[in-house]
């Protein structure tokens, strides 16, 4: 039987992209509800994502043990110079 090319833990390794998208779809829908100057509450919200989509790369970073994990049949790749640059795009929004 073929194994699937689609593993349980291709998930957790995918989590700061998870994160992310998660936020910035929620942050999305929350804008077309507001109106007005009430949407100074988003940005807050924006910057507590990025730091938990910098959480989740650290994390999963300090799981990889210096190599690169393969997801979902190879068209994903996560190493540590992915995680690094994911820590630091979401640091630069964070600040920004």
């Amino acid at each position: 039987m073929n194994e699937l090319p689609v593993k349980p833990t291709d998930f957790l390794y995918m989590s700061p992209l998870t994160v992310l998208t998660v936020v910035a779809l929620f942050l999305v829908v929350i804008e077309a509800f507001t109106r007005g100057k009430t949407r100074s509450f988003l940005m807050p919200l924006c910057v507590v994502g990025c730091l938990f989509g910098a959480l989740a790369a650290i994390v999963v970073a300090r799981s990889l043990d210096g190599g690169s994990v393969s997801m979902f049949g190879g068209m994903l790749i996560a190493d540590k110079s992915s995680m690094f640059l994911t820590v630091l795009l979401c640091a630069g929004t964070a600040v920004s």
